[in-house]
């Protein structure tokens, strides 16, 4: 079962010499490479799995002869305490604490669409914390510089505190095959608001578990973000959907897809 580009590889390499079948798991949105061993690699596995229908049609652009099923990510259950996250709060006291997780990448995360949204928020009452690191830091740094409500955290080992020390999280992707980190929200009780890039329309149903923004629309990003902080009643009713619908993806539920695949695709043994 390969995971990655390499592994797929010599998955591919390894069915040859042995005839021992493979799996891949599928997680990004590009659709794979249009040459003649990738085409191969992804045609001779057993099955693809895809985390998202976004990144099963991605797949079949390319390789229309794959097989293919969905089964989505699982949510980290990141751990968190009650103090450390009282302690968060306290900092940022009197402001609306919204926060984003993820690598710092405008060309797939859009974290230059959140600082713009932030632009047009009130200074004194909105704070941005972006959490993560990436190759973009300086010119995002540059992006918002002399903005006093956007913080970079950088990476953080305690990042479960943080997420759950939010009052908003945001997830303006402008390229996301699935978005993990928007089941780690779901889980501990915060209400997202998330761009329609990509799968992530097959996790946040708008109005019932999460706000959809327009992708790469840093108005229609500041727009969903004011809403949920004027209507304390729809952003209550959205916490409580999506903690029934992240029950969807805990690790037992995942694995138990992952196992009735391998039982059902894979070739019998002979003897």
């Amino acid at each position: 079962h390969a995971h990655e580009a390499k592994a797929s590889q010599w998955a591919l390499l390894n069915y040859r010499r042995t005839q021992t079948p493979y799996m891949i798991t599928r997680r990004v949105l590009k659709s794979p490479k249009k040459n003649a061993f990738t085409h191969t690699v992804y045609k001779q596995a057993q099955h693809v799995i895809c985390l998202s229908q976004a990144i099963v049609q991605s797949v079949l652009t390319s390789v229309p002869e794959a097989k293919v099923s969905v089964i989505g990510d699982m949510f980290a259950d990141l751990a968190w305490q009650e103090d450390k996250v009282a302690q968060i709060k306290e900092k940022y006291q009197g402001r609306v604490l919204v926060g984003q997780v993820g690598a710092l990448s405008m060309k797939d995360k859009g974290n230059h669409i959140a600082i713009d949204a932030f632009k047009s928020l009130p200074e004194n009452k909105f704070i941005l914390l972006l959490l993560g690191e990436g190759g973009d830091r300086s010119q995002l740094e540059y992006r918002a510089k002399g903005m006093t409500n956007v913080e970079f955290m950088g990476f953080r080992e305690d990042i479960g505190n943080y997420i759950r020390a939010l009052d908003i999280f945001v997830f303006p992707s402008l390229m996301e095959g699935f978005g993990s980190s928007i089941l780690d929200a779901m889980s501990v009780e915060v209400p997202i608001v998330a761009s329609k890039a990509g799968g992530i329309p097959e996790i946040i149903e708008h109005g019932h578990n999460g706000l959809l923004c327009e992708t790469g629309s840093s108005e229609s990003l500041a727009e969903s973000i004011l809403a949920l902080d004027q209507d304390a009643a729809l952003s209550k009713k959205l916490v409580i959907n999506a903690k029934q619908d992240v029950g969807a993806y805990i690790p037992a539920k995942i694995a138990d897809k992952y196992i009735s695949l391998y039982l059902n695709k894979l070739p019998k043994k002979i003897g």
